[in-house]
């Protein structure tokens, strides 16, 4: 199978997952999945808004919740609180795969069902396996945010290797999230802890928020 790297942004054309691999899902080739993503209209917002109140304005990422969405929860609950929510659909080869996106005032944040684990449409009934966040007010761990730049992540954080599957970095103090920076961080080398390549200013781009730990082999006994 034909994979593609996956382009990072959800309003166009190209927004899609590399990581079957990472979860242990499918044997694909490290960097699927991608190809054509097509919007539905967005809902009506007439019924209060959970996701686009002000108290939402700079959600928290912790290992169980987007600010205020419960990453745990059915999607179909989700959508219910958030009707400003809108399906997005990326297609692999040979499915179309569905995810949810939120609009938060400041924030962008993507609930995404693997391929093959849910049936080829999102399915309201089952959590999203994972959740990809964009948007500098995003706020992480230890009072940092999506604005942050590397050496501050990695001050405060301390160890982080590659998770080359998906070019993400992940740091062993938090294997529940996922960084891709810009300039890019690691997409594939032989070495997944040497990472003095990446500039201290590296900006984060995206993180994924992943529904459980993934740690990392070279995190474990830490």
């Amino acid at each position: 199978m034909t994979v593609h790297p996956p382009a990072r942004d959800f309003d166009s054309p190209g927004a899609c997952i590399a990581l079957l691999l990472v979860l242990g899902i499918a044997d694909l080739h490290p960097g699927a999945l991608l190809g054509q993503v097509s919007h539905r209209a967005r809902r009506s917002a007439t019924v209060e808004d959970s996701c686009t109140a002000d108290p939402a304005r700079r959600p928290l990422l912790t290992p169980d919740s987007i600010g205020i969405l419960d990453i745990h929860q059915l999607v179909g609950y989700l959508r219910a609180k958030c009707p400003s929510a809108r399906d997005t659909a990326w297609e692999g080869e040979e499915t179309i795969n569905h995810s949810l996106v939120f609009h938060f005032p400041n924030v962008t944040a993507v609930a995404s069902q693997v391929i093959g684990a849910h049936g080829d449409a999102i399915n309201p009934a089952a959590a999203a396996d994972f959740w990809m966040i964009r948007g500098s007010e995003a706020r992480l761990p230890q009072g940092l945010s999506l604005a942050s730049r590397w050496a501050e992540l990695r001050a405060a954080y301390g160890r982080a290797v590659a998770r080359w599957e998906s070019g993400g970095l992940q740091f062993c103090t938090y294997p529940w999230l996922q960084f891709f920076l810009r300039p890019h961080g690691p997409k594939r080398y032989e070495d997944t802890e040497d990472l003095s390549f990446i500039p201290d200013t590296a900006a984060i781009e995206e993180v994924w928020v992943m529904r459980g730990p993934i740690v990392h082999s070279a995190c474990k006994g830490q």
